[in-house]
């Protein structure tokens, strides 16, 4: 992950956490509708704009690291998942 991606990562963990914070009462397999909806709405649209280049699903993906989905984010790459949720 390069110097650009990790503040970014960073950033949009924080983001992330308060959302994902409401699903500890959910069944793992549900899904938040809320959360996914800040995602599509909030979050992509900053990866799309500073992380698709190298990260998204037409590059060849650094470190196997992909940007374009929530699920992608939380799989991770070569150095474990991108972010945690809860």
């Amino acid at each position: 992950m390069n110097r650009t991606c990790r503040p970014l990562l960073v950033a949009i963990a924080v983001l992330i956490l308060p959302v994902q914070a409401s699903r500890a009462a959910e069944p793992p397999a549900g899904e938040n509708p809320a959360s996914r909806e800040f995602f599509e709405t909030r979050v992509r649209p900053v990866l799309v704009a500073r992380c698709y280049e190298c990260h998204g699903p037409d590059s060849d993906a650094e470190g196997n690291l992909r940007v374009d989905s929530l699920a992608a984010l939380v799989q991770g790459g070569d150095l474990g998942p991108a972010i945690t949720p809860g």
